[in-house]
């Protein structure tokens, strides 16, 4: 009950704290009205290797869905490389299930593995439902450096 009152002021908290980033909607089922990745206002992002970057995302419902997994990786010269998340379930932090009409907001930190070399690449964040629908996929640059 308590957490339809503190989500809407931690995640206020967090839009207004966070700077946009530019992305690309790679062929989302939701609506995905914004993205933002803690320090970065320009692209590429500036990901530091063995380090945690927050992000957050604001989509808005236009099918229900029951459960919700994430899929986040990088695609560092064609190869791809898994991002870890916290947390790892989505619905851990939002009220599943989502309903149709309906618009969220969730933060996750996701951690660079500290074996990446700097490079260029692309940030892919994908949500998929209880059906493996595909309802959110999101693209943007990012270049990974040591800190």
């Amino acid at each position: 009950m308590y957490k339809f009152y503190i989500l809407p002021l931690f995640l206020i908290y967090v839009l207004v704290t966070a700077d946009p980033v530019t992305f690309q909607d790679c062929g989302s089922e939701y609506y995905l009205y914004e993205v933002d990745i803690e320090d970065c206002s320009s692209l590429p992002c500036a990901l530091t290797i063995g380090g945690q970057h927050r992000i957050n995302m604001g989509i808005f419902a236009n099918s229900d869905s029951e459960q919700l997994r994430q899929e986040v990786f990088l695609i560092l010269r064609s190869v791809y490389r898994k991002v870890d998340v916290t947390p790892d379930d989505p619905c851990n932090q939002l009220t599943c299930p989502i309903s149709n009409n309906f618009g969220v907001s969730f933060s996750a930190i996701m951690t660079i593995n500290e074996t990446l070399v700097p490079l260029d690449g692309e940030l892919y964040w994908r949500l998929y439902n209880q059906d493996e629908t595909m309802v959110v996929c999101m693209r943007t640059d990012v270049e990974l450096q040591y800190g």
